[in-house]
């Protein structure tokens, strides 16, 4: 997943759910107290923050939202931030999921054996 497959995915559920990204973004800010304009977040062409991710929980996906968390665990260049881990390990995910995971490490660990 990218930034951009992250936000045609949310921009396709916003429009379903709330008319706009606007309206969801305004959504998530009266629920958490914290301001959020997604379309600047979308042009700048980074993830929004983690409670913004948390709050879309009943939209989107366990899956979707691990690759969103690890996408912006890539992006931040963070190996250990508590906050995101502790998120990542509340999302129950699919077998399919996992097994797409466990074989993306495998061929790491293959790229890298080669490589060294």
């Amino acid at each position: 997943m990218t930034n951009e497959n992250f936000y045609n995915m949310l921009q396709e559920l916003a429009e379903t759910h709330y008319g706009s990204l606007n309206s969801l973004s305004v959504k998530v800010s009266r629920k958490t107290g914290r301001a959020m304009n997604l379309s600047t977040t979308k042009g700048k062409g980074i993830l929004p923050p983690l409670y913004f991710l948390k709050e879309l929980r009943g939209l989107m996906s366990d899956d979707e939202l691990h690759e969103a968390c690890l996408l912006k665990l890539k992006e931040e260049r963070i190996n250990n931030d508590e906050e995101i881990s502790d998120f990542m390990a509340e999302l129950e995910l699919t077998d399919s999921y996992k097994y797409k995971l466990r074989l993306r490490r495998k061929m790491q660990r293959r790229e890298m054996g080669i490589l060294c």
